[in-house]
Parts: C-alpha cells; structure tokens; sequence
C-alpha cells in the first residue's frame, strides 16, 4: 500500500497490562478507533478502543478500551 506506515498501537486497558500490536495504516492520521478479538473472563468478546494519543504519529499512537462486547454487540458486564 502505497504511502501507509506501521506503527504500535498501544492498547490500555484499566486494571489490566497494555497491549502493544504494530498495525498499518495511511499515513495522515491514525485511525480513531480500533476494534479486535480479545478473551475475557474465559469468553471470547469483542472490545473496542478510541485513540487517546497521538503525540507519537506516525511511530506510534496510544488506544484506550471503552467498550467489551459479545458478538450480537450486547455490552458484556465489567462487574465479577
């Protein structure tokens, strides 16, 4: 892809240790939110994260989580 970067994307989660992937993109802005896979609680969901930080473009921009999700995108409960 012609003109795109790589970069890290740091992925916050409250409580738990960032998450660090490398992602590629077009190189004017980072993306404003990024959507993966992840497992929590034993339970395969969705989670998605807005961008936080993009002091670092395009080497770098940090992610924070403000959404877990099932895959009918019902929220899934934070409380234990």
């Amino acid at each position: 892809m012609d003109g795109d970067v790589t970069f890290e994307a740091v992925m916050q989660r409250p409580g738990l240790v960032d998450a660090v992937i490398r992602l590629t993109a077009g190189r004017g802005e980072p993306p404003a939110a990024l959507r993966g896979r992840a497992r929590y609680r034993d339970v395969e969901v969705w989670e998605v994260f807005v961008l936080d930080d993009s002091t670092d473009w395009p080497r770098r921009a940090v992610y924070r989580l403000v959404d877990r999700m099932d895959d009918d995108g019902d929220p899934v409960d934070d409380e234990p």
